[in-house]
């Protein structure tokens, strides 16, 4: 029981996050961020592909809370690319940063 009640703390601490402060701590992340997971870590070929597109969803949504977030708000944040590989890269920015892989699933 006590380990649900620190699970269910956790889980209300981080939706009360910002997506800042979300894609600041998953960056930093030794185990699952993207030091861990891409080839090179933050400076290899991975990050150069995608980390312009997570600064990027920094700059749009980064002040939202991550409860406030939407469908809607990240269909907008894709749909401003125009290019369709961009577009791509969009989604691959921001599946990177929910799940915590990159490149080939």
């Amino acid at each position: 029981m006590e380990k649900r009640g620190k699970r269910e703390a956790a889980r209300r601490r981080r939706m009360g996050e910002t997506v800042h402060s979300a894609l600041a701590s998953w960056l930093k992340d030794k185990h699952t961020g993207p030091l861990a997971r891409w080839k090179g870590g933050l400076e290899g070929g991975s990050a150069r592909a995608i980390t312009h597109h997570t600064k990027r969803l920094d700059r749009t949504l980064g002040k939202k809370l991550l409860a406030d977030m939407t469908t809607k708000d990240l269909e907008r944040f894709i749909g401003e690319a125009v290019a369709p590989a961009t577009k791509n890269r969009c989604l691959g920015a921001m599946r990177c940063s929910s799940d915590g892989r990159c490149g080939s699933a």
